[in-house]
């Protein structure tokens, strides 16, 4: 996989839920590379979360457990990302889980397995981010497509 970034987030910190594994994890791969200290926010992967902190490029990474059902946990981890970080400018929401469904099957894809999976349907880690962002800072949403990460929109809290 190429990781190489056309722009550079030196001097960023993202913080990135269900970052052990999957679409999260290629996400911090991404957000290292371009040169931000990334945050891997994990439910059940910490053993995950610590191999891909050691594989990163530069310094400063962190892992964090951060079940995003858990609003007193998110809290906590809030307070140490701007304890040890000063703040978060990037947020990447990517947790959440499934279950293996039958193709023909499909009826099984019903309320309550969406509900499970949308972990953070109620907003749970854009309440970390605007705990640990400066309300006067731009923000940047990025989307991963493949092996690169591409800037969605961009603008300043509270527009």
């Amino acid at each position: 996989m190429t990781t190489e970034s056309p722009f550079s987030l030196a001097g960023k910190v993202a913080v990135v839920t269900g970052g052990s594994s999957g679409i999260g994890a290629a996400s911090v791969r991404l957000l290292a590379a371009a040169g931000a200290r990334v945050v891997v926010g994990y439910n059940k992967g910490a053993d995950r979360a610590a191999a891909l902190i050691a594989e990163l490029p530069g310094s400063g990474h962190q892992a964090m457990y951060l079940p995003l059902e858990d609003s007193a946990q998110i809290r906590k981890v809030a307070a140490a990302v701007k304890d040890g970080f000063g703040r978060a400018d990037i947020l990447v929401n990517s947790a959440g889980f499934t279950r293996m469904v039958a193709h023909s099957d499909l009826e099984a894809l019903d309320d309550d397995l969406i509900d499970a999976v949308d972990v953070d349907g109620d907003g749970r880690a854009e309440l970390l981010f605007h705990e640990v962002s400066d309300t006067g800072s731009a923000f940047v949403v990025y989307r991963v497509i493949g092996n690169q990460l591409y800037p969605l929109f961009q603008g300043s809290l509270g527009e």
